[in-house]
């Protein structure tokens, strides 16, 4: 059985650092960014109209990619639109979308077809 040199010890704290630095660099990127204190317009695709009844005023909205709170919905506005309704949110946010296009309530997976954030 070979012993264990000091080359050796170096390549493993090598590996060791380079995936800390890995993981670190991973949770800045999906977790990283300053609290926002703003509005959020979300304008939702089309959904069927059972879905958008289950959206409410004061429900909670999470960021499908980080599970991370965005804000609450303070306002809500839906139009008819072919095969369902095209819902319109107002949130008061507390940090800002990250890499995706889609939120989601406690109850419903919300796609968004256009993002406006107003500082």
């Amino acid at each position: 059985m070979k012993r264990l040199t000091l080359v050796d010890f170096f390549i493993i704290f090598s590996l060791i650092a380079l995936l800390l630095l890995a993981l670190a660099l991973v949770k800045f990127t999906l977790f990283g960014g300053e609290e926002y204190n703003g509005k959020i317009v979300i304008r939702a695709k089309c959904m069927k109209y059972e879905f958008a009844e289950c959206v409410s005023v004061g429900d909670k909205v999470f960021d499908c990619a980080t599970g991370r709170q965005v804000g609450v919905i303070s306002s809500l506005a839906s139009e008819g639109a072919t095969g369902g309704v095209r819902l319109t949110l107002t949130l008061d946010a507390v940090r800002r979308l990250r890499y995706t296009r889609a939120v989601r309530t406690p109850y419903v997976f919300i796609e968004a077809e256009e993002v406006c954030v107003y500082e």
